[in-house]
């Protein structure tokens, strides 16, 4: 549990108090919103129960940095920590701390530049997936597979998602390839040709070519007749 808790902490994902035992979804205001009067009187009432007073002010300051009115809770906020604030004073012999010592803060404008980096390594990834879906269904237009064979465009396509080969893409293709040299353009037989490369562990388009390279039938010394 503790090695998952810092690796969604080293990853920007959360922050944790391990004094207070609470957790700080980082992105939850950015994908959970909603301005209504009831959600907010729940926010207020979550908010008013965290112990960890350095997770609200975080909370808060996410509100205000992607836009949302939070009036009514930053109001609250900053009537409950004066009041915090008073009573600590007139404790005897103690000093004032508008947060307790034991948090956990975070730079928001770090956390901010870490999200964009991580958006943009996603649209990056999702846009190299458009571009092989794109290259693998123009082959099979091109190529005589069938233009209105929708169905078999998609179950091709879900071999891009196949975990044992490094790079699908170039399999698929490799195959689709091999299908047009045998005039068998149909979906059966490119599977079919995938899954013995599965069977065989020929995983990689390199390793397809050092087979094909291979004599079929090595030379056994000890069979040779004087």
């Amino acid at each position: 549990m503790e090695k998952l808790l810092n690796r969604f902490i080293e990853y920007g994902k959360i922050l944790y108090d391990e004094k207070t035992k609470e957790i700080m979804l980082l992105n939850w205001i950015k994908y959970n919103w909603i301005g209504s009067s009831k959600v907010l009187s729940l926010l207020e009432k979550e908010l008013n129960s965290v112990k960890n007073k350095e997770f609200v002010k975080i909370f808060l300051s996410n509100c205000k940095a992607y836009g949302y009115r939070i009036d009514s809770l930053l109001a609250l906020y900053e009537e409950k920590t004066l009041e915090e604030n008073n009573k600590s004073s007139n404790d005897k012999g103690s000093i004032p701390y508008e947060y307790p010592k034991h948090t956990v803060s975070i730079d928001l404008g770090e956390e901010r530049e870490r999200e964009e980096e991580r958006e943009i390594e996603i649209e990056q990834q999702q846009e190299l997936e458009r571009e092989e879906v794109a290259e693998i269904v123009r082959f099979w237009d091109d190529n005589g597979f069938g233009y209105n064979n929708i169905t078999g465009k998609k179950k091709l396509l879900s071999w891009l998602e196949n975990k044992i080969f490094p790079k699908p893409k170039e399999m698929i293709l490799k195959a689709m390839e091999i299908a047009c040299v045998n005039n068998k353009r149909r979906l059966s037989y490119v599977e079919g040709i995938l899954r013995n490369w599965e069977n065989e562990s020929i995983l990689t388009v390199e390793e397809i070519a050092q087979k094909r390279e291979r004599p079929k039938n090595k030379h056994d010394p000890r069979k040779d007749r004087f």
